[in-house]
This record gives C-alpha cells, sequence and structure tokens, in this order.
C-alpha cells in the first residue's frame, strides 16, 4: 500500500516528539522524506515528499518571506512539511499555517527534538520495502503468465496464475459485463480491482479479481490483464476501430476550418444523430489520482450510453472527452443527468466539467474547447465530486490569464492590501472570512456555518473589514463585485479552491 502521512505520523522514531497535524489530510501519499534547512528548497524537490525542517531558513525572515516559503513549496505540490519547534521557533510561524491550511498539503508541529536521521532512515526502509515488494511480485506475475502465454494455455490459464498469486478467483469479462471465464466465483461487488483489457486502444472487455486490494494484488491484476490482451491478439485478428473512429472525430474539433457538414457527417457515420430539439453537450473527465484514463474511459464507455444515450468518447491529453446528446435545459437538470453517468463506485474522478449545451454543430469546437479550458482550474473550485458546468468558470480562466503577467497581482494587491496585511500581523482569518462571504451570497449565517464560528463573532469580523476596506465596501454593491473578485483573484494565487459562479457575484 501506498505510504502515507499517517503511516509516517505512526513511525515509533517520532513518537518522542509527539507529532501533531496542524493542517491537511493523513492519507496523502508520500514519495519520500527529505530534510533540508534552506530557504530556496523548493526548487529540489520534486513533489510528494515529506519535509522536516526546524525552520533554521527562515530565521529574522519577515512575514512575506514566510509566506513566499510556504507558498513555494505549495508550487511544488510536497505532501507534507513536519515543523520543529524547540530549537529554532518556540511556535509554528502563523503565515506558514495560514498559507498550507486549504492547500492540501499536510502540516505537522513536532514537540520535541528528534534526530531528524531516525526518521528518514525510518520512512525510506518502508517506503523502499514496499517498492521491492511490488517488483518481486511484478517479476513473478510477468515470469508466471509469459510461461502461460508460451504454452497456449488460453485465458482460463491466465486467470489461473492470476488467482495463485493473489489467492482469490479471477474473471475475465466482455465489455457488456457479461463473464467468459473465470477460476472460481468472483462477486459482482468485487470491482476495486477491476482492470481493462485494452488491445490497440480498443476494450476488450475486464479484468476482476476478488483478491484484496494491495499494491502488490493492483500489479498482478495488471499484468494479467495485459496478458489476457497478448491472447486476445494471439488468437485471432481484432481490428482497432471503433475507439480510432471516436478520436479521429474528437481530433477534427481541432480544426477551426472544418465545416458543420463534416462533422454532422462523420458523427452520423458513428451513429451519433441529433433530433429535433436535442442539444449537443462535451463533457471532459480527468482521473483521481490511483486512477489512469483508461479507468475512466471504461466506465464512461459503460455508464454514458445509458444515462445519455449514444456518444462519442475518446482520449485527449489529461482527460476523456464525451460528445453526447441532451434535451436538459436548466443548469441544474443537466448537472444532474451528468452526475449520473459519471457516478462511481470509488473516487474515479478528480474533476468533470460540462460545456453549455449548443444546437448547432459549428458550435460544437468551441463547446469542447470550454470543457476543456474548465478542467485545469477546476480543482479551484471546491465542487467536489460533483461536475462543474464550464460556464462556472469563466471567471476564473479570464482571471488566470491576466495572472501570467503580474496584473492579477497587483489587482489583488491594490484592492486587499489592508486586509492581506492585517492578517499577516495578527495572524487573523479576515481574507478567509471575506471569501466565504462573497461564497455564501452575502448570508451571514451561512458564512458562519462554513467557518464554524458564532455569528457574534463572524459580524465582528466584517465590522473589522469594513474599517480596513472603507465602509461601504460591503454595501456598495459596485465595490462588493469588485472585491469579489478580488478574493477569487487572491484564491488563484494561492492555490486556495474557491466555490462560487460568477452570477453569485451580481
Amino acid at each position: 500500500m501506498p505510504f502515507t502521512v499517517d503511516d509516517l505520523l505512526a513511525l515509533p522514531a517520532l513518537a518522542p516528539a509527539e507529532p501533531q497535524m496542524l493542517a491537511g489530510d493523513g492519507d496523502r501519499v508520500l514519495r519520500w522524506v527529505h530534510t533540508s534547512e534552506i530557504f530556496d528548497i523548493a526548487p529540489l524537490l520534486k513533489g510528494g515528499e515529506a519535509l522536516l525542517t526546524s525552520g533554521l531558513g527562515l530565521v529574522g525572515a519577515p512575514p512575506s518571506r514566510v509566506r513566499e516559503y510556504a507558498r513555494s513549496l505549495i508550487a511544488t505540490d510536497i505532501g507534507a512539511l513536519l515543523f520543529e519547534v524547540g530549537r529554532t521557533f518556540s511556535a509554528v510561524p502563523v503565515e506558514l499555517v495560514d498559507e498550507l491550511l486549504g492547500s492540501g498539503i499536510a502540516l505537522v508541529r513536532l514537540h520535541g527534538v528528534v534526530p531528524f536521521i531516525d526518521i528518514t532512515e525510518a520512512a525510506h526502509r518502508h517506503i523502499l520495502d514496499a517498492e521491492s515488494r511490488s517488483v518481486r511480485a511484478s517479476d513473478a506475475a510477468t515470469t508466471r503468465l509469459i510461461d502461460v502465454l508460451l504454452t497456449g494455455g488460453g485465458a482460463a490459464a491466465v486467470l489461473q496464475v492470476v488467482d495463485e498469486l493473489t489467492g482469490a478467483p479471477a474473471a475475465y469479462l466482455d465489455s457488456d459485463g457479461r463473464e467468459l471465464a473465470a477460476s472460481g466465483p468472483v462477486p459482482s461487488r468485487a470491482r476495486e480491482l477491476d482492470r481493462p483489457v485494452l488491445l490497440y486502444g480498443e476494450l476488450r472487455g475486464t479484468l476482476r479479481s476478488a483478491a484484496a486490494v494491495t499494491a502488490e494484488h493492483r500489479v498482478i491484476v495488471d499484468r494479467g490483464a495485459a496478458a489476457l490482451a497478448l491472447e486476445l491478439a494471439r488468437s485471432g485478428p481484432v481490428m482497432p476501430t471503433r475507439r480510432y473512429a471516436h478520436e479521429e472525430f474528437l481530433a477534427l474539433l481541432e480544426h477551426r476550418d472544418v465545416s458543420p457538414e463534416e462533422l454532422s457527417t462523420r458523427a452520423n457515420a458513428l451513429g451519433f444523430t441529433l433530433a429535433h430539439g436535442e442539444s449537443i453537450i462535451a463533457i471532459c473527465a480527468s482521473p483521481a489520482p490511483g486512477h489512469g484514463l483508461d479507468d475512466v474511459y471504461v466506465h464512461l464507455s459503460d455508464t454514458t450510453p445509458r444515462v445519455l444515450g449514444p456518444a462519442i468518447i475518446g482520449r485527449s491529453p489529461g482527460m476523456i472527452v464525451v460528445i453526447a446528446r441532451s434535451h436538459a435545459t436548466g443548469a441544474e437538470v443537466l448537472r444532474a443527468l451528468v452526475e449520473r453517468a459519471t457516478a462511481a463506485p470509488t473516487t474515479l474522478y478528480r474533476s468533470v466539467t460540462v460545456s453549455t449545451p449548443v444546437q448547432h454543430w459549428e458550435r460544437l469546437p468551441s463547446a469542447v474547447r470550454d470543457a476543456r479550458d474548465a478542467v485545469a482550474v477546476a480543482p479551484l473550485v471546491a465542487s467536489g465530486a460533483r461536475p462543474l458546468l464550464a460556464e462556472d468558470t469563466a471567471l476564473i480562466r479570464l482571471l488566470r490569464v491576466l495572472g501570467d503577467g503580474g496584473v492579477l497581482e497587483e489587482f489583488v494587491d491594490q484592492q486587499l492590501a489592508a486586509v492581506i496585511d492585517h492578517d499577516a500581523r495578527k495572524g487573523s482569518h479576515l481574507l478567509r472570512t471575506l471569501l466565504e462571504y462573497f461564497r455564501h451570497g452575502h448570508e451571514k449565517s451561512a458564512t458562519a456555518d462554513a467557518l464554524g464560528i458564532r455569528r457574534q463573532t463572524l459580524y465582528g469580523r466584517l465590522d473589522r473589514i469594513a474599517a480596513l476596506l472603507g465602509r461601504d465596501a460591503l454595501a456598495d454593491p459596485a465595490r462588493a463585485v469588485t472585491l469579489h473578485v478580488a478574493t477569487i483573484g487572491w484564491s488563484i494565487i494561492t492555490r486556495t479552491p474557491h466555490a462560487t459562479s460568477p452570477r453569485a457575484a451580481l
């Protein structure tokens, strides 16, 4: 299994330091454990590391530099920051806590002095042992499966090898979910180890195992799925037709000079016809960590036709694109419809975005671009697992363009400098309060609930914000819209998830 923050904190070597989680998630996966006291450590990291430090490189640094340090770690996407207090700092700097809250990075306070070498040695043993087990499982599975393929044992023999190596029955299902072969009874609910059997990019079925979910078993089932694909290729020619044709259609949408007549003709040839009154929608879906594009492709290939009818489905860099039909007119109806199509028993999707429905073929390329661009900013929008309408990301996408030239940072500083500086000096949370206040449409009860504070506390914070920004800052509609846009800009700069529709600002 992957080595996580919780695994690191459970190491006996760390116990004397009495680790305390201040922010982040304990199940965040760690790739390595590193120690450093230098300020500019971020460029030397690759992401996914746990960083151990006593903060020596931050001694004497002003609050702005501490925030710069934290933001560099966020940009690198490290897994965790373990900050020792006692020798250099008596407490974790509030600027570090403020920046890392909501970033997903685990922030851990170490109360006692522990030799960092003891921690790194213990952690690396666990990480390398897990990798070694996976390599050994891969080698054993590959050797056994090659022997089966060379002796012509067929799909049944491949499943028997997977069974023996995992200690649980395995089954091969066709693309409609019908069992074609099995080494024993496999419950239909045992789907966590499902792996697609792909040949020439075309889905040829699924390998399902009833084994417990471990890293070693995932490797074995992966090798088994590849062996089944090789067995299918050996047993007879299979032409890569349907999936390739769908992806050729999606590639055609990239050409701005393609005619609507050609799009219609190509789509009709793929069985995708548009009836009177129907609209076309583009859906883009990216996989969650631990899953691949093939996992998303298999799931959407199964669910989309049943929920939305005939569809065109294929790969695009980093995501799967679906062209489907819809009778839905309202945004929430459309969102609910797509949510049914993308519902998965496990956390399969990182982001799902849906274009505005279009009724004419010439508008389809633009709809696909909108949905694809929305995937890039979806992690900044706290939509949970729900599909996100591309139009709800329009303002965030626009502001990201402004951010490339530093215009956005200048705008945010002009509008919010007083609040940002106050939070830096006092360790307060006025900017986060303002963000939640706008997010909840100026509803004070909902804002207080979201922040986990009493309404009287919220009133005090809002009064302080008004004193810093001007008494009419929140009451004047035009000024409030400007500040709302600035808070969204701040969330983009700091990579803080921001759940709002631009329409909520109006």
